[in-house]
């Protein structure tokens, strides 16, 4: 039952990440809209879901995780970006160079502090958010978690009180998007004790079509919200979320050459996250020299082109192949050159 739960917490990963590449991808509007509705709220949803409450009396623990898993990246990979920040600069990947050793400076003490963000991982965001919402929520579970109705009610507030900061523009550490964040990883803790059990699939496909029609009159998404549709988002994310988990687990149960695919991307979302966007920017040059396209078509995420609607899929299908692929030539020579050693080192 374990291993169940686990898969489908995997699969839904793989197919949140597919999404988030796809709706980054030019993709048709309503898509888009679709995708934006739910895709990142699954994120926190999920993490929130795997939250161990072993770690009431070891958050020393539980915070040394969250730092190497989500803090060390995001510092890592935003200085690897910031210091070749130039030379993508140089290859019309982004459109405004470093001037200075103070603007350096100061991007790198951004970056420590969680607040920078280089533009070619601007998918990093979710980083951020997800370290505050951890942290946030392990506190607020070691003061109510004898108070369930209290916790309950804290965090059901939470869509009207990210109205309100929302309504008021507050920018600040606890924004609207923290909140938010806090929210649906709240949501994801709370539904640890919901069956992953076959769903019915009328449910799953009833779901999806209230999301597809709420995306046409919402303009909203997590990282820009909007107070008038911040509650009816909220409600739709969840509807949106518990239809990836319905789907996830149909896949679990009834295909097992998706369920490989999807539990292999879920299992390597870090890297697509991190590549997708740099490779977008090489297909961009790839369609503006085949086409001839203007030249400040470099700087867009994913080129769009009237006589060839499909475009889209292409970068899709590219950010999350080739990362996988080359993460695993990467691990494969990894092993190879260790094998190697130890076989030196036994002659």
């Amino acid at each position: 039952m374990e291993q169940r739960r686990s898969n489908i917490i995997d699969i839904a990963k793989g197919l949140g990440i597919i999404l988030m590449v796809i709706g980054h991808s030019s993709c048709p509007q309503w898509l888009h809209d679709f995708i934006y509705v739910f895709h990142m709220p699954l994120f926190f949803f999920l993490s929130g879901y795997c939250f161990n409450e072993k770690y009431v009396n070891d958050r020393f623990t539980f915070i040394r995780h969250r730092i190497k898993g989500l803090y060390v990246p995001f510092v890592k990979y935003n200085l690897l970006f910031l210091c070749l920040h130039n030379l993508f600069y140089r290859l019309h990947f982004i459109d405004a160079p470093i001037s200075s050793i103070s603007e350096f400076s100061y991007k790198v003490g951004g970056t420590l502090l969680m607040g920078k963000l280089e533009e070619l991982v601007g998918p990093y965001w979710f980083l951020r958010y997800l370290f505050i919402a951890a942290i946030v929520f392990l506190f607020m579970f070691i003061l109510l978690r004898r108070h369930q109705k209290i916790l309950m009610s804290v965090v059901f507030s939470m869509p009207f009180i990210a109205t309100v900061l929302s309504y008021y523009h507050v920018r600040h550490f606890l924004t609207d998007v923290a909140t938010l964040s806090i929210f649906f990883f709240a949501c994801g803790y709370m539904a640890q004790r919901i069956s992953l059990n076959r769903q019915p699939v009328f449910l799953a496909v009833l779901s999806i079509a209230i999301v597809a029609i709420a995306s046409r009159f919402l303009h909203s998404e997590i990282v820009l919200m909007h107070y008038q549709d911040c509650i009816a988002y909220c409600v739709c994310a969840l509807i949106g979320i518990y239809a990836v988990m319905a789907v996830s687990s149909y896949i679990n149960d009834h295909s097992s050459r998706l369920q490989s695919i999807a539990l292999y991307v879920g299992k390597h979302t870090m890297v697509i996250l991190t590549w997708h966007v740099l490779l977008f920017k090489f297909i961009n040059h790839f369609y503006i020299t085949l086409w001839d396209l203007p030249s400040d078509q470099y700087y867009e995420t994913a080129i769009q082109h009237a006589d060839h609607a499909w475009l889209w899929a292409t970068y899709a299908i590219v950010g999350v192949v080739v990362p996988l692929l080359i993460s695993h030539l990467f691990l494969q020579l990894k092993n190879n050159i260790k094998q190697r050693y130890h076989e030196h080192q036994q002659d």
